[in-house]
């Protein structure tokens, strides 16, 4: 697998806002991971055009993955929690200190936050 140059990115992000390609077909058309082109999406705020969001939890649930992780959805409050020390001008890594949550997640969830917020206006 390569790393995307920008010129590849600007390219990902126009297929799939204006002709909604998945992040599959996308992945497989560019050589890399479909995790790759979704952190690109999400850090660059592309989405397609039948992409939802869906609501949030109130109360958090797990999950396990076929791999053996855990997975812990985010609730209401932790998110209230995340934007509120976001907008206080802490760092990710201070963030996910104080909620108790890894560094990534932390930063894809307020990523994946905005570009929500972005969407309803």
């Amino acid at each position: 697998m390569s790393k995307l140059s920008p010129q590849q990115i600007e390219q990902i992000v126009g297929r799939r806002e204006e002709l909604g390609h998945s992040y599959d077909q996308l992945a497989k058309a560019f050589g890399v991971s479909s995790g790759a082109v979704y952190y690109q999406c999400l850090k660059h705020g592309a989405r397609g055009p039948r992409q939802r969001f869906l609501p949030v939890p109130s109360q958090q649930r797990t999950t396990h993955c076929k791999n053996g992780v855990t997975q812990r959805t985010f609730t209401e409050e932790e998110d209230r929690q995340m934007l509120a020390l976001e907008m206080e001008g802490l760092s990710y890594l201070e963030i996910s200190r104080r909620v108790g949550r890894a560094y990534t997640s932390v930063r894809m969830r307020i990523m994946r936050l905005a570009m929500a917020e972005e969407a309803a206006s």
